[in-house]
């Protein structure tokens, strides 16, 4: 029987942060399922049970990560701090 991980948004966005070089789309989800497992659920401090794809997607909405030049970039002033 497996678990199914459940990572908090900020330690994807601190994967984005540090990865040197900088991931694209593709490269997130392989080091997601690499660090936490393809079976994994996100969630923020507002919603909860998202695929990465969905986080990602709130993220991006929310200006908190960007895409510029076909990788993610983190705006840390827009992730909230606890």
């Amino acid at each position: 029987m497996s678990t199914i991980n459940h990572v908090h948004g900020h330690e994807v966005i601190a994967l984005i942060q540090t990865a040197k070089p900088a991931l694209s789309r593709l490269q997130l989800t392989a080091a997601a399922a690499r660090r936490w497992g393809t079976e994994a659920r996100y969630f923020t401090c507002s919603v909860q049970g998202l695929t990465l794809d969905e986080l990602l997607a709130f993220l991006l909405s929310h200006g908190k990560v960007a895409e510029a030049g076909g990788v993610l970039v983190p705006d840390m002033s827009k992730v909230c701090q606890h």
